[in-house]
């Protein structure tokens, strides 16, 4: 067994230990952005080009029949000179604060189109009326991934190599707040714990004192200056209260990118290129490509979001109850069994090559 499956083992004993605690809630989805709509509905906000540069398909997805796959040129504006296409969600501000959410979601870079050597920002959570970064994930050179949260200054908590061509699973285990001896984040990639509990600020106040609460933004923002085009692809994008229903492959009966495993294990994380029967994009945008504005979805931009700074801590930082039932031991344990599955297969998908439509 590689040492890092034997983390992931680890992270998953202690999702069981959590699983397994008498009058454990159970898990209640509050939101999916997920793309199984093929269009941007699920979501309540465009930033840039959304309508042309984000489409539906059905090769590759990581679960389900959707993903969504972003792409960004040079040129692509957003709220002035930025360099971004994204789409975002601005959950209810009731009951924002003191809440515990679990996101899921899962990110390809496809291979063929290489990254720019500077900072893109592809996943993060940003302060209402502030339109300051409060947490996000972010690539550099080299595909260098971090995890930072900027409240009371940067912290980053986490570092990887993103490798292009292949499905990432991310689980990001937040409390919202503006106390640091409350706020908590907690993160699971590829099915490895590689953040462990910690506490931290997770929500900026405003000057009266008030905490204000945070919206998430997917898709890319980054470097006007890069000239490359890059694509990514995203799926399975969801927000729970407990953990039960954001385990990647817990509930995953389509079949999707998952399929064609040969039990093979690697180094790497399980990759087996064995018996991978994986198309190309290419293919999938010929055949079953659905895109925003297809749907209806056109272009929308963000209030004010010229007030974050992608390079280093937010530009105005200083460095930068939920209602939930009680869950019956089987679902718990049946939750926990498919995330041991998963992690156990290892399996992973890589992408074909891809092209940029004319």
């Amino acid at each position: 067994m590689t040492p890092r499956r034997t983390a992931a083992l680890a992270g998953s004993a202690a999702l069981l230990a959590t699983l397994a605690r008498p009058g454990t809630a159970a898990a209640e989805i509050v939101w999916r952005g997920d793309f199984e709509t093929a269009d941007l509905s699920q979501w309540n906000e465009t930033t840039g080009p959304v309508g042309e540069r984000v489409t539906f398909v059905q090769d590759p997805v990581r679960e389900g029949m959707y993903a969504a796959r972003m792409e960004i040129r040079p040129g692509d504006l957003g709220n002035g000179d930025l360099n971004r296409v994204e789409y975002g969600y601005h959950p209810p501000a009731a009951g924002f604060e003191g809440s515990e959410r679990w996101y899921a979601w899962s990110a390809m870079q496809d291979a063929a189109f290489p990254l720019g050597a500077s900072w893109h920002a592809f996943t993060y959570w940003e302060a209402e009326v502030l339109y300051t970064a409060a947490l996000t994930f972010r690539l550099y050179a080299g595909n260098e991934m971090t995890f930072c949260s900027y409240v009371g200054g940067e912290q980053v908590h986490w570092t990887r190599t993103f490798e292009p061509g292949m499905w990432h699973d991310f689980v990001l285990h937040v409390v919202w707040s503006a106390d640091a001896s409350e706020g908590l984040v907690e993160l699971w990639y590829d099915g490895e714990l590689v953040v462990p509990a910690t506490h931290v600020a997770t929500m900026f106040t405003l000057p009266g004192g008030e905490a204000t609460p945070n919206f998430l933004h997917q898709g890319m923002i980054r470097d006007e200056l890069l000239e490359q085009t890059e694509v990514f692809f995203y799926d399975g994008v969801v927000e729970a209260t407990a953990p039960e229903d954001v385990m990647p492959g817990a509930s995953d009966t389509s079949g999707g990118a998952t399929e064609g495993d040969s039990g093979d294990e690697t180094s790497d994380g399980g990759e087996a290129d064995a018996g991978d029967a994986s198309g190309s994009a290419s293919d999938a945008s010929a055949a079953s490509t659905t895109s925003a504005s297809d749907t209806g979805q056109g272009e929308g931009t963000s209030a004010a979001d010229d007030g974050t700074s992608m390079e280093g801590a937010p530009a105005d930082a200083d460095g930068g109850g939920c209602s939930c039932r009680q869950s019956s031991a089987g679902s718990s344990w049946v939750g926990l069994l498919g995330w041991l599955a998963f992690v156990a297969r290892g399996r992973r998908r890589r992408l074909g090559s891809t092209h940029v439509p004319s």
